[in-house]
């Protein structure tokens, strides 16, 4: 026997979008569609939400499974017109088999969920069985899912400032606060591998409260004249947007403490812009109304488009670092950046390259004319000592000799933040 788990990918912008009457009709027509790709005698059933399950009996081989979950994948991707609009949502299905994954109900639906899970990880709009893998990076995520909820109280927590540079003049201006996870037995574990968890848990809530406390911390041991306008940017998640409780009350606790906002950059991803809620929008107008800057990261990555951006007013755009990679002159990604980077100058945006690790990087952004560079080329990730030591420098630098080059400047920076670390 199979098990097929479904989940409606999209179904909860459509909801919030056209209103839960569009959502109900959205939800029969998704039902006659599986039902329409299943065999007399299968059973198809709603569990609940935007969920289905449909159980296909008396199974002689495996390629059924494959060809009805291909099929519902196939069918439920085209669009639904519903009151002359057309909405759009992808199914993403998790697919155990009895006996062979399990003889019991109870774990041969866990074992769907387990696999419709890695379908959604896995970029949604298809189907995945289950594998003992899977099993295992259930349990994984399960115990760095304990183990993140208490790091902050266990200090395990710390932040590094990754420098940005003005690629004219190679000159500090911007740094990324980055947060980094020493588990005491794991040792270092990635950003990569914990934010998703901590995004799908809620963690990352409690995450974003954490790192504003730790920048505020920072900034209250100097005098922020000290920092001669360098902007610190702070990523924030789309889940810390859904409460915006929170970044209303660091807007107020910088106010507060005499901090101007400009001296902050939000980071925020492109989907968070595609089709956003009023409260995402009012969350965005105070922000910038407050004097916070915003920028895309990663941008190149998602649903690319640099009208939204113009609307939502943002600052800077990040080119993504798979673009900067393979940066070689008249290459498709040379084509790509310089496209992008005069679309935004238009727009009155300016450029940050990431990823930014050589010589002939920097020289090819610096022909298509890119504001600024961050890798490291001129700057890894430190702790916030360095980086004022770093300021310290090349304002010393500035005045003692104005017309220094480039190039001797940035030999003198490295040679601090070496020194420092």
């Amino acid at each position: 026997m199979g098990l097929l788990l479904i989940d409606l990918d999209g179904f909860k912008d459509v909801n919030d979008i056209a209103g839960h009457a569009v959502g109900d009709r959205l939800l029969q027509n998704a039902a006659l569609r599986i039902q329409s790709c299943v065999r007399d005698g299968d059973t198809t059933a709603k569990l609940g939400g935007d969920e289905f399950v449909v159980v296909i009996p008396k199974l002689k081989n495996i390629k059924v499974l494959h060809d009805i979950g291909a099929k519902i994948v196939e069918t439920v991707r085209s669009p639904f017109h519903i009151d002359d609009n057309q909405y759009f949502v992808t199914a993403s299905i998790g697919i155990a088999v009895f006996p062979d994954h399990s003889d019991s109900a109870e774990t041969l639906m866990m074992y769907a969920d387990q696999a419709l899970y890695a379908a959604k990880r896995a970029g949604k709009n298809q189907y995945q069985f289950f594998t003992q893998t899977m099993q295992q990076e259930i349990r994984e995520r399960i115990s760095l899912t304990h183990d993140l909820r208490s790091a902050i109280e266990n200090n395990e927590l710390h932040l590094v400032y990754q420098p940005i540079y003005r690629l004219q003049d190679i000159s500090l201006i911007k740094a990324e606060a980055l947060i980094r996870w020493q588990h005491p037995t794991r040792g270092n574990i990635p950003p990569s591998v914990f934010i998703p968890i901590a995004e799908e848990s809620g963690i990352i809530i409690e995450i974003g409260k954490w790192i504003f406390n730790e920048v505020l911390h920072d900034l209250s041991t100097i005098d922020p004249m000290r920092l001669q306008g360098i902007q610190i940017s702070l990523n924030i998640s789309p889940i810390q947007f859904a409460h915006p409780q929170h970044l209303m009350a660091f807007i107020k606790r910088l106010e507060r403490s005499n901090i101007p906002c400009e001296l902050f950059c939000f980071e925020i991803t492109e989907g968070l812009l595609l089709e956003p809620s009023k409260v995402i929008q009012d969350t965005l107008k105070t922000l910038k109304q407050a004097g916070i800057k915003l920028s895309i990261d990663d941008f190149g990555t998602g649903y690319s488009a640099l009208g939204y951006l113009k609307k939502y007013h943002i600052d800077y755009v990040k080119i993504d670092k798979s673009f900067i990679n393979n940066l070689g002159v008249d290459n498709y990604d040379f084509i790509l950046c310089r496209s992008i980077i005069q679309m935004a100058h238009e727009l009155n945006m300016q450029l940050i390259a990431e990823g930014v690790e050589n010589a002939q990087q920097e020289s090819i952004l610096k022909v298509i004319n890119c504001d600024f560079i961050q890798g490291f080329l001129h700057g890894k990730p430190a702790i916030f000592s360095s980086l004022l030591e770093q300021l310290d420098l090349q304002m010393l630098q500035e005045k003692a000799y104005p017309m220094l080059g480039a190039e001797t400047k940035m030999a003198a920076l490295q040679h601090a933040a070496t020194k420092a670390n």
